[in-house]
């Protein structure tokens, strides 16, 4: 599986946020403060659904509520990812728990909803 764009509607600092991720090794890179762990635990978050429980008070354990939009916004966004030469798009919405998400994974091929279980 390859990375191949990240789209944050809203998460943390970000807002409106694109990066495209080239084939091969990718360096995401800049100042204290410039985002870089926010947009690593919107990738952990995207793919993985839960890191730390809602229910933890601490916020460094718990990236669900340590990234919450600075605009009070909803998090949410999309990944597209490259998986045995398919191109799929997810968008998530995140909520208060991983099991509580909207998630849409689309086929880009043939713009197809995939149903999870």
């Amino acid at each position: 599986m390859k990375i191949k764009r990240v789209e944050i509607a809203s998460f943390g600092k970000f807002k409106n946020f694109s990066m495209d991720f080239d084939g091969g090794f990718n360096i995401i890179f800049g100042k204290n403060e410039d985002g870089k762990s926010t947009i690593m635990a919107f990738i952990l978050l995207m793919l993985y659904g839960n890191a730390g429980k809602s229910s933890q008070k601490d916020l460094t354990q718990n990236l669900r509520k340590k990234y919450s939009p600075w605009n009070g916004g909803r998090k949410a966004g999309d990944i597209e990812i490259e998986h045995k030469g398919r191109l799929y798009r997810i968008h998530k919405e995140f909520r208060s728990t991983s099991k509580t998400d909207l998630v849409t994974i689309t086929d880009m091929e043939t713009g197809e909803k995939i149903n999870l279980p």
